[in-house]
C-alpha cells in the first residue's frame, strides 16, 4: 500500500517570556513567543511520481489578559491573545486514498501557516452547592486550513472510485459559547452538565466552514455513597444530545442534508477495594449507547458510507500496588 503522505522531518524550535502581575483581588499577564519548524518531505505517491519539499515556518505570538476577583466566590478572566499553526505534513503533501473513511485526500504544498486573533472572556463562579463556568470567545483567522469536499469529484485507484477531498485556505470567523456546571445538592450526588455552541463563516463570503460541530450538551448524575470499611463504590448516568446542524453549505457538501439529531444514553458502576496502604482493587462496568442508536455524527467524514459506533459495554478489573 501506497503510504498517503511521504516521508517527512520535522524540527521545531520555541521560546517565551511570561510575565505575571498579582495584586489582591487584580491579576494580569503578558507574554510573548516565538516559534521556528522547518519541515521536509520526499517519496512517491500513488501513479509512481516522486513528490515532497521543503518549507520553513516562523511566527511570533502574543497574549495579554487578567482575572479579577469581584467577590471570593465569583471570578472575571478575559484574555487576548495571537496564534499560530503551520500546516501539517498530511495537510501539505497528502495525495492518496484514506481508508478509514473512504476518501481521497489531496494536500496543497503552498499553504502557509495559520494566524488567529482570539478573545476569551470568562465568567467562573465555586461554592460548595455549585460551580459554573462560561465562555465566550471570538476568532478571527487567517489561512484557516480546512478540507472542503470536491463535489462531483472521484478518484479512481485500483481498490475503487473515492470522493476527492482537498485542503486549503480561507480567511474564517469563529464564534462560540461554552458552558461547564457542577451541582452538588448532597455531599453524594453529583449533576454535571458540559454544552457548546458554535459558530463559524468565511469572512468574504460569509459561506459556512464545513463540518463544524453543531450545538450538543453531556450531563450526568454521579452517586458515590460514604460507606464504612474499605469500599468505595460509584454510579454514574450518562446521557449526550446532539442536535442536527443547519449551518453548512448543502452546495458543497457530498450530500445536501446533514445527519438527524440524536441522543445516547449510557452509565458506569464500580467499586474500589482497598485492601492495604499500597494495594487496591477496582472493579467496574461501562456502557456507551447503551440503547443501541443508530446515529451518524456531521463531523465524522465516514457518515457518507456507515452509522457511528453502536453499543458498547466494557467490563475492568484493576490492581493497583
Amino acid at each position: 500500500v501506497v503510504p498517503i503522505i511521504p516521508n517527512h522531518t520535522e524540527t521545531q524550535l520555541g521560546a517565551y517570556i511570561l510575565q505575571k502581575y498579582e495584586r489582591n483581588k487584580l491579576g494580569a499577564e503578558a507574554g510573548i513567543r516565538f516559534d521556528w519548524q522547518d519541515t521536509k518531505a520526499a517519496g512517491y505517491d500513488w501513479t509512481g511520481d516522486y513528490y515532497g519539499g521543503h518549507r520553513t515556518f516562523s511566527n511570533f505570538t502574543y497574549s495579554i489578559g487578567g482575572h479579577y476577583h469581584i467577590t471570593d466566590k465569583l471570578t472575571l478572566t478575559s484574555n487576548l491573545g495571537l496564534a499560530w499553526r503551520a500546516p501539517h505534513v498530511f495537510e501539505l503533501y497528502s495525495n492518496g486514498n484514506e481508508l478509514g473513511s473512504g476518501r481521497f485526500v489531496r494536500g496543497d504544498s503552498t499553504m502557509n501557516s495559520e494566524n488567529s486573533y482570539k478573545w476569551v472572556t470568562s465568567i467562573d463562579y465555586r461554592s460548595t452547592f455549585l460551580d459554573v463556568r462560561l465562555d465566550a470567545y471570538l476568532q478571527w483567522v487567517k489561512n484557516y486550513i480546512y478540507d472542503r469536499p470536491m463535489k462531483g469529484q472521484h478518484v479512481t485507484v485500483i481498490s475503487g472510485t473515492y470522493p476527492l477531498f482537498q485542503y486549503m485556505q480561507t480567511d474564517a470567523f469563529i464564534r462560540g459559547i461554552d458552558l461547564d456546571m457542577r451541582v452538588r445538592p448532597l455531599a453524594e450526588i453529583e449533576y454535571h452538565f458540559v454544552s457548546s455552541m458554535i459558530w463559524a463563516n468565511e469572512r468574504h463570503t460569509n459561506n459556512y466552514l464545513p463540518y463544524i460541530p453543531s450545538f450538543r450538551f453531556n450531563h450526568s448524575l454521579t452517586y458515590t455513597p460514604k460507606l464504612p470499611g474499605k469500599f468505595s463504590p460509584w454510579l454514574e448516568l450518562r446521557h449526550r444530545f446532539v442536535a442536527r446542524q443547519h449551518r453548512f453549505d448543502a452546495a458543497t457538501d457530498l450530500i445536501d442534508f446533514a445527519p438527524a439529531s440524536y441522543s445516547l444514553f449510557g452509565f458506569e458502576a464500580g467499586t474500589e477495594w482497598r485492601i492495604d496502604a499500597n494495594n487496591a482493587l477496582s472493579l467496574f462496568i461501562s456502557a456507551d449507547n447503551l440503547f443501541n442508536k443508530e446515529y451518524k455524527e456531521y463531523t465524522n467524514r465516514a457518515r457518507y458510507y456507515a452509522h457511528d459506533l453502536g453499543r458498547d459495554i466494557r467490563i475492568n478489573l484493576s490492581w493497583k500496588f
